[in-house]
């Protein structure tokens, strides 16, 4: 699946990149053509599967159609159990690549003030959403998106110390408030990507 200026295209199969005026498309549907979700209304993302089933391959076609197609946007990512995305980190639209717990805590208090100054700027003018913003101002504000490698990292677990599951505790909240009130703001809690939780003998 991949975010587009406006759209978001739902990722079927893998297959070659179709851009389409303000549509952009990295695969298509079974029959051929792009399936598009409206931002708008379909803002965030879930990637889910078994270990094998190319939910790597899928999030790093994401981010090369989107980087490659869209230049006013702020990528974010976070990267911190595998080393997938960490190709991106020089791009120009990627603001930061996160690599521990202390600096995803970081760019997400980052994410979630600008979620909170962008509500208050859209209520207190009367625009309902990023869109609606943007089409009436000349000085644009930019699509956000934040990706989550490995969501299940951020469940705080028992086994681990007091310190860690706090910043995981703090981390899934935010993450979990981005999902609920980052869609009229433009800040799309970007791809949030899960894989099953696996379990390993010390």
């Amino acid at each position: 699946m991949a975010w587009g200026h406006e759209y978001i295209t739902k990722l079927h199969t893998s297959s070659a990149a179709v851009v389409q005026k303000r549509m952009e498309a990295i695969a298509k549907e079974f029959d051929g053509t792009p399936f598009l979700l409206d931002l708008d209304k379909e803002a965030h993302l879930l990637i889910g599967g078994q270990t094998g089933t190319g939910k790597s391959f899928l999030l790093a076609s994401i981010l090369t159609n989107l980087i490659a197609t869209n230049k006013n946007i702020e990528i974010y990512l976070s990267q911190i159990m595998k080393g997938e995305i960490g190709l991106f980190s020089n791009c120009k639209q990627v603001k930061m690549t996160a690599y521990n717990l202390e600096e995803v805590a970081t760019v997400l208090r980052r994410i979630s003030k600008k979620i909170d100054e962008r509500s208050k700027l859209f209520s207190s003018k009367g625009f309902k959403n990023l869109t609606h913003y943007n089409s009436k101002n000349k000085n644009k504000l930019k699509r956000i998106f934040f990706v989550v490698e490995e969501l299940s990292f951020f469940m705080p677990n028992d086994s681990d110390p007091s310190n860690v599951n706090s910043l995981k505790s703090e981390c899934w909240n935010k993450i979990l408030d981005l999902v609920k009130a980052g869609r009229s703001a433009g800040i799309h809690g970007a791809v949030l990507r899960s894989a099953q939780p696996q379990r390993t003998a010390d």
